[in-house]
């Protein structure tokens, strides 16, 4: 984050004004840790919890953006898309978490 304002003067000395913008978004990166429980998911094809993850992300994402973009501009859109990915996540994360705990409980196979 620090770095973004040097690193524009260098690659985009034109665009000095997105530097903070930049420097915002970078928060998105942070959201990464939640990748594996998607992939969780898609591995056990728990299609009905994909599905509730799909929906309420998509959504979140929706509404976030449309409440932010008419609320604050392109500050409002930065904010949605970042608070729309960890609500993302965190909806992953729970049924990822849900989805393992009930697969404990399964029973071993008797062969």
């Amino acid at each position: 984050i620090p770095l973004a304002p040097y690193l524009f003067t260098i690659l985009f000395p034109n665009y000095m004004e997105a530097v903070p913008y930049s420097q915002v978004y970078v928060l998105y990166l942070l959201s990464l840790p939640f990748v594996p429980s998607v992939s969780y998911l898609a591995s056990k094809r728990l299609i009905k919890e994909q599905y509730i993850n799909n929906v309420l992300g998509y959504t979140i994402k929706i509404v976030s953006t449309f409440i932010g973009i008419t609320g604050w501009g392109l500050w409002g859109l930065i904010v949605a898309v970042i608070t729309s990915r960890f609500a993302n996540g965190l909806t992953s994360y729970t049924l990822y978490y849900i989805a393992s705990k009930r697969e404990s409980y399964l029973p071993e196979d008797a062969s």
